[in-house]
């Protein structure tokens, strides 16, 4: 275990109040007329899987993505989805055993190779697996032992090595741990120390994100005030920094998502706080150290509880809500980061159940996400959707 640096505790006051006003004043705008929300496939909720609570990732054209069941075993399946022709292809089902089951973290394309991470797997801990989309082979690179009680997250690559996190493991507060694809070696960079001390976070979620050679993540919990911190991981040394904590007041708190960087500056969510207390998106400058709360929800129209990762087109950021909005299952938005305008582009109805799963993806003129629920049940099916902004 690397220690963690404890001497900069006033971090936790480098909070930008504008963030604050332009959350709370900024009015919600719906457009329908000036975007286009399309269905594109329906899960029947059996062997073409159902339940995706992870976004899709491009490959060759393809749309590959995971499925949290269902399958030809009922545990699980790789999906891959072509928007050219609307069709849908299982192209592994997990079977429970050593491959591991109930995937739920996007996947990741390496060089024209896609990893991810489902749980169980020999040890029971979760598993990070590879498939290869020319030939329809998976292949477990590592089998947990104790890191893990649900499975890996999803993961970032630096070069060929990934990097990702694990909600429990030592002290039951997680780790952010590294693979070499080469070797298929697992190394453990950092354990988090749980809620025990508040210097360090707990719980980590999601895939760090790479900024200047350096990983920067969140937890859901920890950190000064027991609300979740962003921080700071050198690759190679395995140090590990917290760089800000939540209060969960204004500023946010529980993260629940992964960072993504662009332009020197970091994005995020939180599931809770906020002027409102029902989540917020904000900003981080690791230069300074200032977190700026870009927008704050309201349970309204809005939507609330952000629970999946930003995705920046041309200077605007879009992202998904789970619950809340005009029909009370969620909401499609984009927010201007510069002056706070938040804008509802699609509301998904309760009355035709849907939710969406997972992160936005933008290729081929289009964003395309993953519904978790959706059919006849509630609780089963789910579909893959686009909208064009």
């Amino acid at each position: 275990m690397h220690s963690v640096e404890n001497d900069n505790m006033p971090f936790i006051k480098k909070i930008s109040v504008l963030g604050f006003m332009v959350g709370a004043l900024v009015a919600v705008t719906t457009t329908a007329s000036a975007t286009k929300y399309n269905l594109e496939y329906q899960f029947k909720g059996g062997v073409d899987g159902w339940a995706p609570y992870s976004s899709l990732i491009d490959v060759d054209g393809k749309l590959y993505g995971t499925a949290s069941a269902g399958g030809a075993n009922g545990l699980g399946a790789i999906y891959a989805f072509d928007p050219s022709t609307g069709a849908e292809t299982v192209v592994h089902s997990f079977t429970g055993g050593s491959d591991g089951s109930s995937p739920s973290a996007a996947l990741l394309d390496v060089d024209g190779m896609i990893y991810g991470s489902a749980a169980g797997g020999a040890g029971g801990n979760g598993v990070v697996f590879s498939f290869d989309p020319s030939t329809g082979a998976e292949a477990v690179l590592h089998s947990f032992t104790g890191h893990g009680s649900v499975g890996p997250s999803t993961m970032v690559a630096i070069g060929h090595t990934l990097y990702g996190t694990t909600p429990g493991g030592h002290n039951a507060g997680g780790t952010v741990f590294s693979i070499d694809l080469a070797s298929g070696a697992e190394a453990q960079l950092h354990a988090f120390k749980g809620n025990v001390k508040g210097d360090d976070g707990s719980h980590p979620v999601g895939a760090p994100a790479i900024l200047h050679g350096m990983l920067y993540g969140v937890t859901f919990d920890g950190g000064p005030t027991f609300k979740g911190a962003i921080y700071k991981i050198d690759p190679v040394s395995g140090r590990e920094h917290v760089v800000y904590g939540f209060t969960g007041g204004t500023d946010g708190g529980n993260p629940d998502a992964s960072l993504i960087a662009a332009d020197g500056v970091l994005y995020g969510t939180t599931y809770f706080g906020g002027s409102n207390g029902r989540g917020t998106v904000f900003s981080f400058d690791p230069a300074t150290g200032v977190e700026t709360v870009l927008y704050a929800f309201t349970g309204g129209s809005d939507g609330q509880e952000p629970s999946a990762s930003l995705v920046m087109l041309r200077g605007v950021l879009y992202g998904v809500t789970p619950v809340a909005g005009a029909g009370g299952c969620g909401t499609v938005y984009s927010l201007d980061p510069t002056s706070g305008a938040l804008q509802v582009l699609h509301a998904f109805d309760c009355k035709r159940p849907n939710a969406p799963g997972g992160g936005l993806l933008y290729t081929s003129h289009s964003l395309f996400g993953a519904l978790s629920k959706g059919g006849k049940d509630f609780g089963r099916g789910g579909g893959v959707f686009s909208i064009k902004p």
